[in-house]
């Protein structure tokens, strides 16, 4: 950062904001918000977090590159030369798969890496079990299960337009899902599949307090089922009809539908955009449960979910 945007004068906190000010900021954020959810229809894929280079891959890339230096050999070359070039190519080769990882890969790497250590506490595995992925003919999203007999909840926008979509259930084949609500107003949608005795996650009573540890499952980018972790910092108003939660932990375009639960394994909201913030930076945001919990009283779906 140069010495002239850093001397650029910060913007005012949103409680020293006068009215008019606070209505500007609001107006902005609507803007945003519109911006960031015809992204998300366009395109369900996360541009954000880089896919990370695997084991594999780097498996691939040096066989690649033994097969290059074997075929670069010459038999004039004494043995001692020969040695050293291969030195210095494995050499040239580790520095630049050490440079694209520091350069390309580290917010991949350690959203992963949380995910890792995530899955080996019981809650969360649990909790992968109650999570889907919806797949449209636009992209995927993701969901998760609120009673035994396969209702969904997921956001609107990933199953708009649509009356049917393709769910992913853990360890079942692809089912077929309806949508049965659809409520854009505050950016929910609840899809039906056939089952029994299925796994789900059990929602609320109480919303979040300042500081609280919260929990996630998604289905980011071009993976299933990852595990993440964050703050609730706030609430927030926003296009929707509700106050939102704000969210400070790794949340991506892919998140959208994640369920968010508390340290009970409550679901207390569920993930549906990110944004900047003055005060705290890139957040998440999320549809208190509430919002679900009152939909899914007026669809009159019996009490599994409870």
């Amino acid at each position: 950062m140069n010495h002239d945007e850093s001397s650029k004068k910060m913007p005012p906190r949103e409680s020293e904001m006068t009215a008019s000010e606070r209505q500007a900021l609001l107006d902005q954020r609507k803007k945003e918000e519109q911006a960031y959810l015809l992204d998300v229809k366009r395109e369900m894929i996360d541009d954000d977090l880089f896919e990370p280079l695997t084991h594999e891959n780097m498996q691939e890339i040096l066989v690649e590159e033994r097969k290059k230096v074997k075929s670069k050999r010459s038999p004039l070359l004494s043995k001692d030369m020969k040695w050293i070039g291969m030195f210095l190519v494995g050499v040239m080769l580790i520095q630049g798969l050490a440079l694209a990882l520091n350069t390309f890969n580290i917010p991949a790497i350690q959203f992963l890496r949380a995910s890792i250590d995530l899955s080996f506490d019981e809650e969360i595995q649990y909790m992968k079990e109650t999570v889907v992925v919806i797949e449209t003919t636009d992209g995927k999203g993701t969901g998760f299960l609120v009673s035994a007999d396969g209702v969904i909840v997921t956001n609107a926008h990933v199953v708009e337009g649509v009356s049917t979509v393709s769910v992913g259930v853990k360890g079942e084949t692809l089912k077929t899902g309806a949508i049965i609500h659809h409520a854009p107003e505050v950016d929910l949608a609840f899809v039906k599949i056939e089952g029994k005795d299925l796994p789900y996650l059990s929602l609320s009573d109480e919303q979040p307090s300042v500081n609280e540890s919260i929990r996630f499952v998604g289905n980011p980018l071009r993976f299933n089922r990852i595990a993440n972790k964050g703050t609730f910092v706030g609430q927030s108003n926003t296009l929707l009809e509700t106050d939102v939660l704000m969210l400070d932990a790794p949340i991506y375009k892919g998140n959208s539908g994640s369920p968010v639960v508390n340290q009970q394994l409550e679901v207390v909201g569920v993930i549906y955009a990110i944004r900047e913030d003055n005060d705290y930076g890139r957040v998440g945001l999320a549809i208190p449960v509430t919002e679900v919990v009152k939909r899914l009283n007026e669809l009159d779906l019996g009490d599994s979910h409870e």
